[in-house]
């Protein structure tokens, strides 16, 4: 009862966890048996000039199909790579069952590591989609959610303050971003890997964003600028605190049952290694 009470208040669900392996089982499948068809390859766009490979396959789950759409580049060249990461940007269609996913690869195999939060967040979403039966936002919605979005990219501090408050203050976004958390940290547990979940929680960008709200929100100093970027979007300051530190506060208690549920599933996961790495190695006792 205690881990699905936990597992509900985080918004991360077994359903969620069975479905990240199957959808992950079925891309790298898919790409490790046809990795060499050169027809599979050609370039995303004219500001990209390198060829990547794509994929496309549906995923049957519960009495859904999940169109999973994916390309793969080379990591060969780490600049290449490191573009094509910023550039192109994993999604799940707030309408209809559509992955669509940028992934690196070496070789016949996807390299994960590098996925793990992605995968998990905009998996998360589509089973959002699932539990909802309509589309996550509507269009009133999607238009005020992306405003947002596009403020979260603004050259001003304060605005790009605003922009995260909001974007974080949306339940779907939450979950999702929690879930992208708890699959980057999972994944980085490998082979009894000694992993300190709560440092790792601290080096992610939402927590350094959320003490970022804490820090501007507390600082008087910064009320008239928040002002000023506010009246755009016709709110008033009464009304961004009362979401901002709404906002502080739930993420704060989600990084707390994250960092519970984390060292749970860490100490489950690694309790039937023969070596556990925290611990000393067998001795000889020849």
């Amino acid at each position: 009862m205690e881990k699905q009470i936990i597992n509900e208040e985080l918004g991360i669900s077994n359903d969620v966890k069975q479905l990240v392996v199957k959808i992950k089982s079925s891309i790298g499948d898919n790409f490790s048996k046809n990795y060499k068809n050169k027809s599979r390859f050609y370039g995303l766009n004219s500001n990209f000039p390198y060829k990547v490979f794509h994929g496309d396959l549906n995923v049957k789950w519960k009495d859904i199909v999940i169109n999973v759409i994916y390309y793969v580049v080379n990591d060969s060249d780490e600049n290449v790579v490191s573009y094509y990461l910023r550039r192109f940007k994993s999604t799940s269609n707030i309408e209809k069952y559509e992955l669509t996913f940028y992934l690196v690869g070496h070789g016949d195999r996807i390299l994960w590591e590098k996925h793990n939060s992605t995968i998990q967040h905009e998996i998360e979403h589509l089973f959002q989609l699932y539990k909802k039966g309509k589309p996550l936002l509507n269009t009133k919605q999607n238009q005020q959610y992306q405003a947002f979005v596009q403020l979260m990219h603004s050259s001003d501090f304060i605005e790009r303050i605003i922009g995260y408050t909001y974007y974080y203050y949306a339940r779907v976004e939450k979950n999702a971003l929690i879930n992208g958390i708890y699959g980057d940290v999972m994944g980085k547990n490998i082979n009894g890997h000694v992993l300190n979940p709560l440092e790792e929680i601290k080096n992610t960008a939402v927590y350094k964003n959320i003490n970022a709200i804490k820090q501007v929100i507390e600082n008087r100093n910064q009320h008239e600028r928040i002002v000023r970027a506010l009246k755009p979007f016709n709110k008033t300051i009464d009304s961004y605190l009362k979401i901002a530190n709404r906002v502080v506060s739930e993420y704060t208690k989600a990084f707390g049952r994250l960092l519970y549920l984390l060292k749970k599933d860490i100490a489950e996961t690694n309790e039937n290694l023969l070596i556990n790495l925290s611990d000393e190695t067998i001795e000889n006792y020849d």
